[in-house]
């Protein structure tokens, strides 16, 4: 067969790398030995999880472990399998059987979050039935193109590391895919149909998940070799200077984003040391987990009051449900019903203040009275403490026509998360939009723009910190437009200051894409302008 060759998938993680093939092998033990009984293969599995979760790169991959450990300890799941296996269903069949019952149901619903955690679901019912039949997986080295009917969690946590997954089955909103994001690990969905199983293992393979194309046998594309690591921030010839920090959830996040070259932290999701610790963590716990991150930080650090609500609950301060998280009670939302867990967090982070420059910015504000009731709480602690920076998250769209009246009231910075505003400007559930085809780029990239006219009229720093802020093109355009600051996950930030660097001379040329009229054009500028 023609051994040059593209294929055409979905990109469901960003990046590019090349590499020789591999498949992943499940072996079956040849021992004669009955198995684990089902008891003994759970309690496998969850010291597996426990173990990945402890070795995780960072708080947001051990929480995603430590979910995927609540559903495997599920009593419900637990009593399905046991009236199967009453019935005379064999064990394994029976773990299988009920996964795939309960990730249906979650497939099924109309919540896009919920849906997606149909394939955690799956992933554990492997992982147990694995353990039942005294099953492995081979580790392919270090480097390579895995080929894979599905990427696990498990995979990416344990043994070595892969530069690249091809997948059969598999979304953007999958735990394994956001951990690969966070990772640099380009992964692209590609269909069951295609000549890939046709590929001898050790072709050298490139796998372009910005784009979700696979290229076999064409060597790596000129320019695509790893980003050398840059200090400080990028210079313009026009004197600007764009700061590219990091996202984080942990102060070990926070040494490992300097190490990536990160002027700082732009985003400390707070809400992910909440949700590692599993409770709300008393104000001692936070002094701690802050001061550890302000200090590795090597810049200043933003932290991101806790961002919590249905779609990411946390037992005694979140609600059981609602008919849609997405619009509901998360975020600052939440503050004045659970004030004293609000003041606590305030009290860590200005103590944080003591270790270097820390800044906060408030997440789902909406109206010029949660800016103020915000910022009044904050005001009201900090009197006689190092003083700190305050800002608010950009994403509801309410925000874009208040940026005079928000400078007015002390907005010292906005931080635009382009995920979430993506989904409200469009209305459109973060998760789908792409797939669906239902989202304006151009209407976001306008939004951008409109809202950096105004802060630059009212003196208002301008940051990105959403995923928009890791696509070089979209991070080209951001800075031309005037933002200061971009914050992407650690292994983007090369990637990005390269990108930043090389565009200098010739940026103010993308703000021309912004006249053109459709969408796919505009998309074709960005990427190649």
């Amino acid at each position: 067969m023609d051994q040059h060759m593209t294929i055409e998938g979905t990109g469901i993680a960003p990046g590019q790398a090349a590499g020789p093939l591999a498949r992943l092998r499940v072996a079956t033990s040849r021992s004669t030995a009955a198995g684990p009984d089902l008891a003994a293969a759970r309690a496998q599995v969850a010291q597996q999880l426990e173990q990945f979760a402890q070795g995780a790169f960072d708080a947001t991959h051990a929480a995603m472990v430590r979910a995927q450990r609540a559903m495997l300890l599920d009593p419900e799941w637990w009593d399905a399998i046991g009236a199967r296996i009453a019935d005379g269903t064999p064990a394994a069949t029976a773990v299988g059987e009920t996964g795939s019952a309960f990730a249906a149901q979650l497939a099924a619903l109309d919540d896009e979050y919920l849906a997606a955690r149909a394939e955690d679901v799956r992933e554990v019912a492997r992982l147990w039935v694995r353990a039942l039949s005294g099953a492995t997986t081979s580790a392919p080295p270090a480097g390579a193109v895995v080929a894979t009917d599905r990427l696990a969690v498990s995979d990416l946590l344990a043994g070595s590391r892969a530069a690249a997954y091809i997948v059969h089955e598999g979304s953007a909103t999958m735990h394994a895919a956001l951990i690969a994001h966070n990772l640099a690990i380009p992964v692209v969905v590609v269909s069951e149909s295609s000549p890939l199983d046709a590929v001898p293992e050790g072709t050298l393979v490139h796998v372009d998940g910005d784009r979700g194309r696979v290229t076999v046998g064409a060597g790596t594309p000129a320019g695509q070799r790893r980003a050398p690591i840059r200090q400080g921030p990028v210079s313009w010839s026009d004197g600007r200077v764009i700061e590219v920090r990091a996202n984080i959830g942990s102060a070990q996040e926070a040494r490992a984003a300097a190490e990536h070259g990160a002027d700082g932290v732009g985003l400390f999701r707070t809400e992910l040391f909440f949700e590692a610790l599993g409770r709300i963590p008393s104000r001692q716990d936070q002094i701690d987990e802050y001061q550890a991150a302000v200090r590795a930080a090597g810049g200043p650090t933003c932290f991101r009051t806790f961002d919590l609500g249905a779609d990411k609950p946390l037992a005694g301060l979140t609600p059981e449900a609602e008919e849609n998280p997405a619009l509901g009670q998360r975020g600052m939302r939440l503050y004045a019903s659970h004030e004293s867990v609000f003041l606590d967090q305030l009290t860590a982070l200005i103590a944080a203040a003591a270790a270097g420059p820390v800044e906060i910015m408030f997440p789902m504000v909406s109206t010029l009275a949660d800016w103020r009731y915000c910022r009044d709480a904050l005001a009201a602690l900090a009197t006689s403490h190092p003083p700190v920076a305050v800002g608010v998250m950009v994403e509801v769209p309410s925000l874009l026509f208040l940026i005079p009246e928000l400078a007015q009231a002390g907005v010292e910075f906005l931080s635009f998360g382009t995920n979430d505003l993506t989904q409200y400007l469009n209305a459109v559930d973060r998760g789908q939009g792409r797939r669906a085809g239902s989202v304006s780029p151009l209407a976001v990239a306008r939004a951008v723009a409109h809202a950096a006219d105004q802060a630059r009229a009212h003196h208002v720093r301008l940051a990105v910190c959403g995923s928009l802020a890791a696509e070089p093109g979209w991070a080209t355009l951001f800075a031309a437009l005037g933002v200061d600051e971009l914050s992407v996950p650690a292994p983007r930030i090369p990637v990005v200051k390269a990108a930043l660097a090389s565009a200098a001379p010739s940026a103010t040329d993308l703000l021309n894409a912004l006249d053109t009229h459709d969408d796919q054009q505009f998309l074709a500028l960005l990427h190649h302008p």
